[in-house]
Order: C-alpha cells, then sequence, then structure tokens
C-alpha cells in the first residue's frame, strides 16, 4: 500500500474528519438502497410484485452504470497524472549568495550578515528607506 497514486500528508485532524464524513456517507447510501428495497419488497405502493421487481432491478443498475463510469474517469485521471508527472520538469533554482542579495537591495554585506546572525532585531532607515542601522534584540 505504499506505492499509492496520490502521495499527501495529512494531520490527524483531517484524517478524523475524513472518516467521520465517509461514514456519514455510507449510512445515507445504505439508508436510501435500503428504505428502497424495503419500499419494493413490502410494497408500500400497493403495485403488483412483477412490476416493482424490473423496475427495481433497472434502478440498481442504472445507479452501477454510473458508478463504474465515474470510477473509471477517476481512474483515468489518476493515472494520466502519474504518467505526466512522472519526471520532474521543474529546475531548481541556483542558491542566491549574500553577495547578491547585498547588491540587489544596496545593503551593506555587514549589515545584512547581522541581519542573519539576529533573531529578533530592530531596523532603522534613513529618509531615502536605506537600512541604516541594525539593533540586536535577540540572538
Amino acid at each position: 500500500m505504499n506505492d499509492n497514486i496520490i502521495k499527501t500528508q495529512r494531520t490527524k485532524h483531517y484524517i478524523l474528519l475524513d472518516v467521520v464524513i465517509t461514514i456519514f456517507a455510507w449510512c445515507g447510501f445504505i439508508y436510501l438502497v435500503a428504505s428502497g428495497f424495503a419500499r419494493n419488497f413490502f410494497n408500500i405502493y400497493h403495485m403488483p410484485v412483477k412490476a416493482s421487481i424490473p423496475e427495481a432491478i433497472n434502478s440498481l443498475l442504472f445507479y452501477c452504470v454510473i458508478m463504474i463510469i465515474l470510477a473509471l474517469i477517476l481512474i483515468g485521471w489518476a493515472f494520466y497524472n502519474k504518467k505526466r508527472f512522472r519526471v520532474e520538469r521543474r529546475k531548481r533554482r541556483e542558491e542566491i549568495g549574500l553577495k547578491t542579495i547585498a547588491e540587489s537591495f544596496d545593503l551593506d554585506p555587514n549589515v545584512l550578515e547581522a541581519l542573519q546572525t539576529y533573531k529578533i532585531s530592530t531596523i532603522h532607515h534613513d529618509r531615502d528607506a536605506k537600512i541604516t542601522q541594525i539593533s540586536a534584540l535577540h540572538r
């Protein structure tokens, strides 16, 4: 079961929510099917029994055909995505160095190093929005 088509990390909260919704949906499905059979079996509509049985079988066959079509669409879509994303088409970007960042933001490399060193800091700017000073609050 480790070779799933769709791989996601889910928290326990979402797993529990998924289980509750699934149980609720199955209970609703079983109720609807059982009530349909009960109506036909106990002949609530006072139809002749021979007339109600083929109607129930036709309804079940129709539901089965719809379920098979939807399952084939879902499985086909999953295999299509598995084939499509088999190869990672995106390339990882190059690491950006401190020198490049300093040049991009017009910073002194010492100021940039101070920004990375301190966990919490106060940054002082001049009128042109350039960083003038960094005060360390917490290392």
